[in-house]
Order: C-alpha cells, then structure tokens, then sequence
C-alpha cells in the first residue's frame, strides 16, 4: 500500500517481487505525481525495458529509474556539490597509495606491501568500509591496544596509519564517494528531489549503511 511519509518493505525474491512493485506503480500513477525506481548501478537499463514491455512506452513517462550513484549526482545538481572536489573510486585509490608513501616509515606489516602493484585499490576498499561503518581512525586506533599482539594488530595499526593520512589528503580539499553520498545526505532534503515523487527501491540483494542512510 502507497503511504505519504511511511516505509514499506517487501522482502522475497527479485523475481517474485516485480508484480507487486508493478502494482504499486500502477496505484501510484493513479494517486498522482511522479514515481522514482531506484535500482543497483548493473540495473538501470534492465529496469527500464522491463518496465517498457510490462507497462508500456508510457509506463516510462512518470517513473524515472535511477541507480543511488546517478541520485547523488542528481541532488549534487540541485543542491550544490560543496567546496570539494569530489574523486572517483580510481581516484581512491591514487589517494590512498600516496598515503601509504607519506605514513610508510610508521608501518609495521605493510611496509612491504605497500609498494606491490593492486595493494592500494584492496587498502581503499577497507578504509571505504571503515567509513562506511561510521569509524574513524582515531577509533581504529584506539582499539588496537584490546587486539593480542601479533599480525591482525599490526595490520590494524599499519591501517589507522594510513587511514589517517588518506583523511589528511582529503581534507578540505576532495571528497571521495563516502564522502560525497554524506554531504548528498545532509543536503538532500534542501534538493527537495523527492518532494511530489512516490518512491520505490527495488533489486538490492543487500544495502550498505550509507544507502540505508541516505
């Protein structure tokens, strides 16, 4: 049932859920204004045709598919992207190798690694998460000392090193995708982007924490 200003979630299987996603497509249409369908990034053109041979040419004219990382562009458009530059997830990566270089005589166990070739896109996905989770590297590091001593307290401490100098390279100056989605958080209901739209997420076999939050 289409609620204004209320959640509701159906779970199952993808498949089993597209008649009722249709459905409520369709009361939507019905109620009035526009539909947004926010699917996974490897999903949007898939949605479209699907949506076109269920609904017709027409369903398309008041639903608009969007995967999260066209929505962010789309708020950054309406609401301002803010005074950083934002960085792509190559970009990342660039970041975070020349913070492995500036913090590599405070390592202990990638101080090796950091030189290897596909060592610093792996090193960004963590510190992704770790922001994604909410912790910070003076968290990180403040938690090391509960680990035994040994090889995961090493690389904990080798990863808040470098975590803390990836913040430093950014700061005030890039913004990286986690980044970039909590400004699009804060600014989101300024863009006013849903304001008249009934929305719908649909295909996500998982949500991160910043897409729950967003």
């Amino acid at each position: 049932m289409v609620q204004q200003g209320h959640v509701t979630i159906l779970a199952g299987r993808t498949r089993r859920l597209w008649q009722p996603l249709l459905q409520q497509l369709r009361i939507a249409d019905q109620l009035g204004g526009r539909c947004l369908l926010i699917v996974p990034e490897h999903y949007t053109l898939q949605a479209e045709r699907a949506l076109i041979s269920d609904l017709g040419a027409n369903g398309l004219l008041s639903i608009e598919v969007l995967s999260p990382s066209r929505l962010v562009q789309r708020v950054r458009d309406r609401a301002g992207a803010g005074p950083r530059l934002p960085i792509d997830d190559l970009g990342r990566s660039m970041t975070v190798m020349r913070a492995l270089e500036k913090s590599r005589t405070d390592l202990w166990f990638y101080y090796s690694a950091a030189s290897f070739p596909g060592f610093s896109p792996k090193l960004a996905r963590v510190i992704s998460a770790m922001k994604e989770a909410g912790i910070g590297p003076d968290t990180l590091q403040d938690g090391i000392a509960e680990w035994p001593e040994g090889a995961l307290q090493s690389k904990l401490h080798d990863t808040a090193q470098v975590y803390s100098a990836y913040q430093e390279l950014l700061a005030g100056q890039f913004a990286d995708p986690d980044d970039q989605m909590q400004h699009v958080r804060k600014r989101l209901a300024d863009s006013q982007f849903f304001q008249g739209h009934h929305v719908f997420v649909y295909g996500f076999d998982m949500f991160t924490t910043r897409l729950c939050d967003l």
